[in-house]
């Protein structure tokens, strides 16, 4: 099954600003990390040869910047309860420790209270003698609130707000406040706050954004005319509006095209359906009439053969075959007329 849009974009939101994860090493997790770090993304963790698919999140490397003492953080993000998951963290965390040979700890992120209190542990690997107590971002120790100066200089961490509690009471006041961030970062750098509002509006619809920025009916209701007065008034607004209105134009011609396309189906089928009845009707017409004409001549040798056999003539042979096969209506009249009066079978013709 392939992650959601949520669990993708927590990791984007982490991986790709290596300054936000320090903010929240410092200012969340009380860790004490030197003040001259280089942070940069880390390697891949070992991957299961039986599962080339288990693998973390991601990996931040910290080194400190004078004496070059570094340290590595294993990125995961948890949206769900997983009774088992706890081992394949140990696998990560020592994996990628025996690779770049240096402490590695594991960050869990994550959006649910109940997933939280699990994933801080501890977790028993071996008789009590061998723990693991994986560092955990979540809804208690995530600030709810973040003032403009904060969001203004690490946009990423207001985004990281909402999502973690945008279902809190205040949590409107909280996306304005990431949206001005992001606008004010668009002169600066528009490349990243095309990133994070596509981030900001995936965490702020209950199924998820598509990354294609399609605008869905439930984005439109829950993003009112604040988002658009205060994001879409400036050029880079601009253009990712006309994106979605050319997105959205697509779909609508393509949706007209099918209503249209099967409109004319259904015409050309009622055309077709014409013409096949008429056809038909035309080849049953001429069988009745057939069949009708059948029934009168054999009404008519029956009158013949009855007028005849009550004046007592026989017909020979050849005379009755003579008047089987007649196939003309008005012969077989005038044959019937002249039976009343006839002396012999032979003046009928």
């Amino acid at each position: 099954m392939p992650p959601s849009s949520e669990h993708q974009g927590l990791a984007m939101l982490l991986l790709d600003c290596p300054p936000l994860m320090v903010w929240l090493l410092r200012n969340v997790l009380g860790m004490e990390v030197a003040e001259r770090v280089t942070v940069l993304p880390g390697p891949d963790t070992v991957r299961e040869l039986e599962h080339p698919d288990r693998h973390a999140d991601g990996v931040v490397l910290v080194t400190e910047d004078e004496t070059e003492e570094r340290e590595a953080f294993v990125l995961e993000v948890q949206l769900r309860l997983d009774r088992v998951k706890h081992w394949v963290w140990a696998f990560y965390v020592s994996g990628i420790g025996l690779r770049l040979r240096c402490p590695a700890s594991l960050v869990v992120v994550t959006l649910d209270d109940e997933v939280e209190r699990w994933c801080a542990g501890p977790f028993d690997l071996g008789r009590g003698r061998m723990t693991h107590r994986p560092l955990v971002l979540g809804p208690s120790n995530i600030p709810r609130t973040i003032d403009a100066e904060l969001a203004h200089a690490l946009p990423e961490l207001a985004v990281l707000v909402v999502a973690v509690h945008r279902h809190r009471p205040g949590s409107k006041r909280t996306i304005g406040i990431a949206l001005d961030a992001i606008h004010a970062l668009v002169e600066r750098d528009a490349h990243r706050a095309e990133r994070l509002l596509r981030l900001l509006l995936v965490f702020c619809t209950t199924e998820g954004f598509d990354m294609t920025f399609t605008m869905s009916r439930e984005a439109e209701d829950q993003f009112d005319a604040y988002v658009y007065t205060r994001l879409f008034e400036t050029r880079y607004g601009q253009r990712m509006w006309q994106r979605w209105v050319e997105a959205h134009r697509r779909e609508v011609e393509q949706q007209v095209q099918q209503e249209i396309r099967q409109e004319v189906r259904q015409e050309i089928q009622q055309e077709v359906r014409q013409e096949v009845r008429q056809e038909v009707r035309q080849e049953v017409q001429q069988e009745v009439r057939q069949e009708v004409r059948q029934e009168v001549r054999r009404a008519s040798f029956e009158a013949l053969r009855v007028v005849l056999e009550a004046r007592g003539l026989v017909p020979s042979a050849q005379q009755r075959e003579r008047i089987e096969a007649c196939d003309d209506d008005a012969t077989l009249h005038g044959w019937l007329q002249r039976a009343a009066t006839a002396r012999t079978v032979e003046e009928l013709f």
